[in-house]
């Protein structure tokens, strides 16, 4: 888990039909992982849900890599934290 503050909005090509959504400047608390998404996902979130992060229930999100298609994606798991 690492801290990050996040508050950028980035748009690029969107495709037609997609959504910008701006995610609201924060302290983040940040798990990053590797493996197959579905778990990787399933794993974090279980894990998320079972600490006691004093959250903002804000904004969390997922920022997945170019890889995130494989068998060794590379996914990062953003959740809102008060200071």
């Amino acid at each position: 888990m690492a801290d990050v503050c996040a508050g950028l909005v980035v748009v690029v090509g969107l495709l037609e039909g997609v959504v910008v959504k701006t995610i609201p400047a924060s302290k983040y608390a940040v798990f990053p992982r590797a493996g197959k998404l579905h778990q990787c996902l399933l794993d974090t979130w279980q894990k998320v849900w079972s600490m006691q992060l004093n959250r903002r229930f804000t904004a969390d999100f997922e920022l997945y890599s170019e890889n995130c298609r494989t068998d060794n994606a590379d996914v990062d798991v953003y959740i809102a934290i008060l200071d």
